[in-house]
């Protein structure tokens, strides 16, 4: 399944459409998860791609098909990132601490999440179910 710049293109003009406070659109559900309010079309310089910071799932442009990337979080400040799949010894630091992050896993495999409090705000402003 190939994700083409097209498609990119398109899911960025309704990404813009609506400003809840998610990590991604509200608006267009995730391919893989369903989730609303966490997935969308990312950039970042010139990489182009979609990603959904519920579940995990990436995808470049025109690149193939799609990963998980791994779920980070920092301990000291209580930060959540991502990564794409890597050694462990090759993770970041948190930007704001400057420990190292640790695996964790992702919203959708972890009830106990906090993205999943956000999703129901979302949800709830949106009227979803």
């Amino acid at each position: 399944m190939i994700y083409t710049l097209k498609e990119w293109e398109k899911e960025m003009k309704m990404n813009r459409a609506c400003s809840c406070p998610g990590l991604g659109s509200c608006l267009i559900p995730c391919p893989w998860c369903k989730i609303i309010g966490f997935y969308g079309p990312r950039i970042v310089g010139e990489r182009k791609y979609r990603a959904c910071k519920f579940c995990g799932w990436w995808q470049e442009i025109d690149n193939g098909e799609p990963y998980r990337c791994i779920a980070l979080y920092c301990e000291s400040c209580g930060i959540y990132d991502w990564t794409q799949p890597k050694e462990e010894k090759d993770f970041k630091p948190c930007e704001k601490c400057g420990l190292k992050y640790k695996k964790f896993q992702w919203a959708i495999d972890y009830p106990e999440h906090p993205f999943w409090d956000r999703k129901r705000e979302i949800y709830k402003i949106h009227k979803y179910n």
